[in-house]
């Protein structure tokens, strides 16, 4: 005959049985809301090293164009090469550069300034180079660069980029400076199989004046420095003072990287 307490022990190995099984099959444990996190394959061109980035537009907070302290101005400062980098592309035989640019004149802009890049090969020979000129920088404001130099199938042994000046203009006031332009409500996707990276968000004009187009700027880097650059151009249009617009952006980056920053830059000319 069973006694008693051989039932409750029983009963508590069933109880005991039933509640795991319950677990497994929930996916219990502190990982099981949400999406798994996963890391990338160090192999695997374009995917970041970790999906935890450092990501302050996700959470909420304003994406305020690596604000890494003001530019220090004085009447004998010019354009200058605030952090640059570079990777090499082996599908399309060439190579990506990224660039920040600032003015540093107290008095003066300048256009059409940008970056040189030149790439050697190991003997010492020119590659190739090339210049992306373009940019109109206000004092004290600091613009994004991306350039891809084609390289003709061959991986450079050293890539030299430097400042371009570009021409003195008078300060414009009603020009819709880069840190005016904020972007924010940033959202990231990786798509492991194609290889390709998006990034939505919106755009807020906080200047004087309205933005005809706006060009979005994606920098990629990798313990500190850049490793990829990308220009969306013209990906946001009508851009009135005071509004706010989105933006959807993707291409496939062949780097490898633990850092985004986001830009936006007005192209009205």
């Amino acid at each position: 005959m069973m006694t008693r307490s051989l039932f409750k022990k029983m009963i508590c190995v069933a109880a005991a049985l039933f509640l795991a099984l319950s677990l497994a099959a929930c996916g219990g444990g502190e990982e099981s809301g949400g999406a798994p996190k996963e890391k990338a394959g160090d192999d695997q061109g374009g995917a970041p090293v970790e999906s935890e980035q450092k990501k302050e537009s996700a959470e909420g907070k304003d994406s305020k164009n690596s604000d890494a302290g003001k530019i220090k101005l004085s009447k004998d400062g010019t354009v200058v090469l605030l952090e640059s980098g570079y990777s090499y592309d082996k599908e399309y035989g060439s190579v990506c550069i990224g660039a920040i640019i600032a003015d540093t004149n107290s008095e003066n802009a300048y256009e059409y300034s940008g970056i040189e890049v030149t790439a050697y090969a190991d003997d010492g020979s020119i590659l190739a180079t090339e210049e992306e000129a373009s940019a109109t920088v206000q004092p004290g404001e600091k613009v994004p660069v991306s350039l891809n130099l084609d390289t003709k199938d061959k991986k450079p042994k050293k890539v030299e980029i430097k400042a371009v000046v570009g021409d003195e203009i008078d300060p414009d006031d009603e020009a819709v400076k880069t840190s005016e332009l904020v972007c924010s409500n940033i959202t990231e996707h990786f798509d492991k199989e194609y290889g390709e990276l998006s990034y939505t968000g919106e755009v807020t004009n906080k200047g004087a004046s309205d933005s005809e187009d706006a060009s979005v700027y994606v920098i990629l880097k990798k313990k500190g420095k850049i490793v990829w650059a990308y220009q969306d151009y013209a990906s946001v249009s009508d851009l009135s003072k005071g509004s706010k617009k989105a933006f959807d952006i993707s291409f496939y980056p062949q780097a490898e990287y633990d850092e985004y920053e986001i830009y936006a830059v007005d192209e009205t000319y």
